[in-house]
């Protein structure tokens, strides 16, 4: 391009012309392939065998049921520990390795292992810093926990106070899941390091369940964590839908009355046989001595009352059977004569 020709162009039309350049799109470059119409083609991922999911989303949802109703009995056995106002819920269910899981926890941690048979091996507890902190400053008389960041370990103390509350903790688990089947929990060791917390491989799955724990105005997190291999032996039971199949036949009329009718025989009541009453002043009473004989306001053929508890129920003859003092029912007061002998009295 010449002086002149440069010359002809203002500031202003060179910058119209970047300006044009700038907006202006490339031609698209020649394709062998033809043109795909509508959406485009996903691209293949690898797939992982390792990382196939072992719980399936009803049995996900079964957990989370479960927890739920751990996390009700659970803040009520706290709140009355901490004599402090407690909730919890369930935050999240999911599904990972047990590498990854023990990876995110960092020292110092506090791991409750623990046993429930028949659920097989070993399952953990995890405490936060902070609801461990909570723990140990009400246990102790305090009301609020200052979170040390500093701090590398827990003090025996400590760890003994934590111990005692997740101890207390599995008689919720066992009631929690006694819809499912019944569990013995029992506390195995309680461990402030991860790596001495190894209770499956690591590349074995497992399924975190997450709970939020408020105590009075402060904040923190419990974590379970199953492996799957725990519950390989009882995945019939672990169905939303079986579960609620199995609880609307228990709750079905025949059974239920039939369950109800078997736990009434077997609780214990008093019978007494009585005679008719004696009216006496209080200095006759008074001047009683033993061998005193009492003159009854009853014929001796007349029927002895029977109460049930504290309610006429019978009438009966007194004899003797086997050498010991007896009665023989003869009638059954039915409600009318009950409301009648109260009425005379």
């Amino acid at each position: 391009m010449s002086d002149s020709t440069q010359a002809i162009l203002s500031k202003s039309e060179i910058d119209e012309l970047l300006s044009a350049v700038a907006e202006s799109k490339p031609a698209p470059a020649a394709s062998s392939a033809p043109a795909r119409r509508g959406k485009a083609r996903p691209v293949a991922k690898p797939y992982d065998f390792r990382t196939a999911n072992k719980f399936s989303n009803e049995q996900r949802r079964t957990f989370n049921i479960i927890f739920q109703s751990y996390c009700q009995l659970f803040a009520g056995a706290l709140s009355t520990m901490l004599r402090a106002v407690c909730d919890c819920d369930v935050q999240s269910v999911r599904e990972m390795q047990f590498s990854e899981f023990i990876n995110t926890r960092k020292a110092p941690v506090l791991l409750g292992v623990f046993a429930a048979p028949p659920i097989q091996g070993q399952m953990i507890i995890d405490v936060s810093r902070e609801v461990a902190y909570i723990i140990i400053s009400r246990m102790l008389g305090g009301v609020a926990a200052g979170l040390d960041h500093a701090r590398s370990t827990y003090s025996e103390i400590e760890q003994n106070l934590v111990g005692r509350t997740l101890r207390s903790s599995l008689y919720a688990f066992d009631e929690a899941w006694e819809k499912v089947l019944k569990t013995t929990a029992k506390f195995d060791r309680l461990e402030v390091s991860p790596q001495f917390a190894q209770i499956v491989e690591p590349i074995e799955p497992i399924i975190e369940i997450g709970l939020s724990v408020k105590i009075g105005e402060d904040v923190g997190t419990l974590t379970f964590c199953i492996p799957h291999s725990a519950i390989s032996g009882i995945t019939q039971q672990i169905n939303a839908k079986l579960w609620y199949a199995s609880s609307q036949e228990k709750r079905a009329p025949v059974t239920r009355s039939k369950e109800i009718g078997q736990k009434l025989s077997m609780v214990p009541i008093d019978i007494i046989a009585y005679f008719n009453p004696t009216s006496a002043s209080v200095a006759e009473v008074l001047e009683l001595r033993v061998g005193d004989i009492i003159r009854l306001n009853h014929l001796q053929s007349e029927p002895v009352t029977v109460n049930l508890q504290h309610l006429a129920k019978f009438r009966a003859k007194i004899g003797v059977q086997q050498s010991q003092r007896a009665i023989q029912i003869t009638e059954i007061l039915q409600a009318e004569d009950i409301l009648k002998g109260d009425k005379s009295k």
